[in-house]
């Protein structure tokens, strides 16, 4: 039943299944929109200034963040994990000291959902 040539295919096929589940099963579960989201929300609040609102965003992306780190760390290099936290770190320093270069700050976060929360990042 299993020759050398037909155990070949079905392991090709059994990557191949697993490759496309976890493709799927991480583009369903990485908060990518999520974390976008908050972003959005939180720039609206720092352009209209109202810095009460921006600090609650700011908790809420932390809160995703938190949430789903491990799943996010398992998708990423540690380089961009470190550059991503410090991006979070330094943005809600600026949102509590309600510090107007935190615009600057934002759009440096939204590029770093982008890549850490992809399934696949770009290379």
């Amino acid at each position: 039943m299993f020759d050398r040539m037909s155990i070949r295919g079905w392991l090709s096929v059994a990557w191949l299944v697993a490759f496309v589940g976890m493709w799927l099963s991480l583009g369903f579960t990485m908060p990518k929109q999520l974390m976008v989201s908050e972003i959005n929300k939180l720039e609206t609040a720092v352009v209209n200034e109202n810095w009460e609102d921006a600090s609650l965003y700011m908790d809420n992306l932390d809160t995703i963040w938190d949430n789903n780190k491990l799943l996010i760390q398992l998708n990423n290099g540690s380089e961009e994990l470190s550059a991503f936290q410090r991006m979070l770190q330094q943005t809600k320093v600026l949102v509590k000291y309600q510090d107007d270069d935190v615009m600057d700050h934002i759009g440096e976060l939204r590029e770093g959902a982008d890549s850490v929360a992809e399934v696949f990042p770009e290379i």
